[in-house]
């Protein structure tokens, strides 16, 4: 092992003009491959914020929710993407997608095509896509929704009305003290617990509908363009380059140190 290594110290010490100059072949040669000759690509990015809209099981409780679930959204989306993109766009060149959360309720889309204008058409029309997904569900959740607040504030008006006019009769009898009065006077009490609970159903319900609570999916802001090609990059294929280059040299150098030392040996041997 000492011979080799200093067989291949002195190898190095005698050739390391020619090792350099396959060094640099190596390391421009690598550079040309990993980033000249792949065709740029640009980058489109944003965000697209998933609808929501209110939902229950239970008529007389409400919440909000998401039209669909994060993963299922950028699962569907992964699935569906290059249907898309062949349907709407007609496009046969390289192109690329990431889709990650980026907050509670928020995709974050990047998507990468031979020029910017692509870019930003993929973009919207995977946004479209994201949109169309969820289009019915909220259609079906706020035409429920907007449906229960009608009923319900019709009923709550026909009760105000009826309150109206059976309280007076009612509060004369209730103050008999005798059995009908006492009926008349539970019979009030339990309406008016009814209105009440009428009415904070109603005020949940038009809070749901507001704009700021419940939306469609949409896109959250602008589409970003990159200013100048995002792929290949440089600074992964100086690494790459470096890397590589190294490497062929220091396996070059091996080969003629292990073929040195053979031909040393056989040289001996005769």
């Amino acid at each position: 092992m000492n011979n080799l290594t200093a067989v291949f110290a002195r190898l190095l010490l005698r050739h390391y003009r020619t090792y350099a100059v396959i060094a640099v072949t190596c390391f421009f040669a690598a550079f040309a491959l990993l980033y000249l000759a792949p065709t740029p690509l640009w980058q489109a990015s944003g965000l697209v914020r998933i609808g929501q809209a209110p939902y229950s099981n239970d008529e007389k409780f409400v919440e909000l929710g998401l039209l669909m679930p994060i993963e299922s959204s950028m699962a569907l989306i992964r699935q569906d993407a290059d249907r898309v993109v062949r349907d709407s766009i007609k496009l046969q060149e390289k192109w690329h997608f990431r889709v990650r959360p980026a907050a509670e309720g928020i995709l974050e889309l990047k998507v990468e095509a031979f020029t910017p204008e692509i870019a930003a058409k993929i973009h919207q029309a995977l946004v479209d896509e994201l949109k169309a997904m969820h289009e019915q569900q909220f259609k079906e959740r706020s035409s429920f929704w907007k449906s229960q607040y009608a009923l319900v504030s019709s009923n709550l008006e026909v009760g105000q009305q009826i309150w109206k006019s059976q309280t007076e009769v009612c509060t004369q009898l209730a103050a008999k003290l005798d059995e009908g009065g006492l009926l008349c006077a539970n019979l009030l009490l339990h309406e008016n617990i009814r209105q009440n609970e009428l009415a904070r159903l109603q005020r949940t319900i038009q809070e749901a509908l507001l704009p700021v609570s419940s939306y469609p999916t949409e896109a959250f802001g602008s589409i970003n363009i990159s200013e100048g090609p995002v792929s290949p990059s440089m600074l992964i294929a100086l690494i790459l380059s470096l890397f590589i280059s190294l490497c062929l040299s220091l396996i070059l150098l091996m080969i003629s140190c292990a073929w040195s030392e053979l031909r040393s040996s056989v040289g001996q041997d005769s």
